[in-house]
């Protein structure tokens, strides 16, 4: 039987970390909205994009297919207009790439609602359908160049960018009274985006789970290191330390960073609780937890093949005891074997 006793030395050494993203210093393109001219409207649910320079420019579409951006004069030149009927706007590359998102001029921002009160105007940045950047503007900031960067380094690495207002929000049908009663005055025009296809480099998400030894006898000490780095991402989590038991089937997880521990079954994946439960990773940060667990082996414990994971997911996403793709951010894992 695994685990008829524990001695636990936990070291633990958290460090948040400014991680400094190498900004490319390639030449960076502008989306002017003037070569070519953009046309009066431009519908996203249609399918239709504005292009310039290889950046694409649409709408984020309603439940009807109406929803579209507007092409302006205003500014001694052509803009971008999103009015509330939008649903909201989108960049991304003609090619699907990566890119780096670095500024806007703002020209107009209006956030006022009809019947008092003011919507949020949202701008995100997405890679690998994560939400890994997020800012929001104010009307003060008419007149200024937004540099995204500087808000948000994450948007130095990003394969969609959009944008639009809470409330309506992104999705709500114009149609409904909510729109109808309160949202006609939100507008918003923008000008000189300025990008470059190439990103920026971006620390990747890792984490890291490593054992003393790969193989271990009656009388040995095992020693687990655990770790993670991350660049921030808009994104709130749970992360899971589990040790797979011979027989593929029982399993010991990790109840807090304590090392405090407790059994559970594969097939019953709803009742593993997480070693940290909705961690917002949005800040830059790097944890080494040496020596997280030490066990030493009686002779009792069965013997064969274990398998150590480290998993970070979406929050609350394993309760339903299933694993899908989408619900897995990243795992490490570390095998070692026992012979009494």
């Amino acid at each position: 039987m695994f685990f008829t006793y524990k001695a636990i030395r936990l070291s633990t050494i958290v460090i948040i970390l400014p991680l400094v993203l190498h900004f490319n210093s390639a030449q960076a393109e502008v989306m002017d909205f003037e070569t070519p001219p953009m046309r009066a409207a431009v519908f996203g649910t249609l399918g239709e994009f504005y292009t310039q320079n290889g950046l694409e420019h649409t709408s984020i579409g309603f439940r009807e297919p109406t929803s579209h951006v507007h092409g302006v004069s205003a500014n001694g030149g052509r803009v971008s207009q999103l009015a509330g009927d939008a649903g909201g706007g989108l960049f991304r590359t003609a090619t699907g790439d990566k890119f780096s998102f670095q500024s806007w001029d703002l020209i107009t921002l209006d956030l006022a609602q009809t019947n008092g009160g003011e919507s949020t105007f949202h701008i995100v940045g997405m890679r690998d359908s994560v939400k890994v950047a997020n800012i929001t503007l104010t009307n003060e900031e008419v007149g200024t160049t937004i540099d995204f960067l500087a808000r948000d380094a994450n948007f130095g690495n990003v394969d969609q960018v959009e944008y639009w207002y809470t409330p309506p929000g992104r999705g709500i049908d114009p149609a409904e009274p909510e729109f109808k009663g309160a949202l006609f005055n939100l507008l918003s025009e923008i000008d000189n985006v300025t990008f470059d296809l190439q990103p920026n480099a971006v620390p990747p998400l890792t984490l890291a789970v490593s054992a003393s030894q790969t193989s271990f006898s009656t009388g040995d000490s095992l020693k687990l290191d655990i770790g993670i780095s991350s660049p921030g991402l808009q994104s709130v989590v749970d992360v899971f330390m589990i040790i797979l038991l011979p027989d593929g089937e029982n399993l010991v997880y990790f109840t807090d960073l304590d090392a405090k521990f407790a059994f559970g079954h594969l097939s019953n994946l709803a009742g593993i609780v997480p070693m940290a439960a909705s961690i917002d990773i949005a800040a830059p940060l790097a944890a080494n937890l040496q020596e997280f667990f030490t066990f030493n082996w009686t002779g009792q414990e069965s013997a064969g093949n274990y398998t150590a994971f480290l998993v970070m997911a979406k929050a609350g996403s394993l309760s339903d005891g299933s694993i899908n793709q989408d619900d897995i951010l990243q795992v490490s894992r570390t095998d070692f074997s026992f012979t009494p």
